[in-house]
């Protein structure tokens, strides 16, 4: 699989870079994926790696090479292990733009099981910010998680963009989900200064709504560019 060669071989090679140029810091960014699932609290970086997909296994390869990395070769390392990133220009396979592009064409909503198993969200612009901040004030050789404020079910979040859109409820789309779900929230054992400077910098809840609204406004100029652009090879 091409996230394969990504994720780990990628990885490897950026990394065998970084010690022959001596590059004075790198900040690896992972995901919290690589935590598995959790039935009640937060994963803390102190968490054991317990991924639950091939996509999250080669997130946790990749994670074990930076760490090795650190140890053979003494390279100067962070790890940033971001929740789930929201943002324009997020390709459709992702939730919210999946939700968004189906929704303007009227088309269902899938929401896995009952919809109340909960995800950690993350504006892209604040996620920036967290791997900025971690960049500059991190310690090296150590884990960060950057989570969210918002822990919210999938089913309220599609709730929320089929009333931005103005969309009917009725585009909700429950299936049998194949895998077990459970929440995955992200708890940052941030570095105090580092937590009081993230807090400090943190989205309100109008930021978030204006977030969502964002996404929406550029999604539909990226959607309407997808179906122009595939109708022009079609004819």
């Amino acid at each position: 699989a091409p996230f394969i060669q990504t994720n780990v071989q990628g990885t490897q090679t950026l990394l065998r870079a970084a010690v022959d140029l001596k590059v004075a810091r790198v900040v690896h960014v992972s995901t919290d994926e690589i935590y598995g699932p959790i039935l009640k609290g937060s994963h803390t970086e102190e968490a054991r790696l317990n991924p639950r997909s091939p996509y999250a296994a080669s997130k946790a390869a990749g994670d074990l090479l930076v760490q090795a990395y650190r140890e053979t070769y003494g390279l100067p390392v962070i790890i940033a292990r971001p929740t789930n990133a929201f943002g324009p220009r997020q390709f459709p396979e992702k939730f919210i733009p999946l939700c968004i592009t189906n929704a303007m064409e009227d088309l269902p909503l899938p929401i896995y099981g009952d919809g109340l198993h909960q995800r950690s969200w993350l504006f892209v612009e604040e996620l920036c910010q967290a791997i900025e901040l971690i960049a500059a004030r991190g310690a090296l050789g150590t884990v960060y998680n950057a989570g969210s404020p918002w822990d919210l079910p999938n089913l309220e979040v599609a709730r929320a963009l089929l009333r931005i859109l103005g969309k009917p409820e009725t585009l909700l789309q429950f299936s049998v989900c194949p895998f077990n779900l459970f929440s995955l929230i992200t708890h940052g054992t941030w570095h105090p200064v580092l937590r009081t400077q993230f807090i400090k910098n943190c989205s309100s809840n109008a930021k978030f709504r204006i977030g969502f609204e964002f996404v929406i406004a550029t999604g539909i100029v990226f959607f309407n560019g997808i179906h122009k652009s595939n109708h022009s090879r079609t004819n």
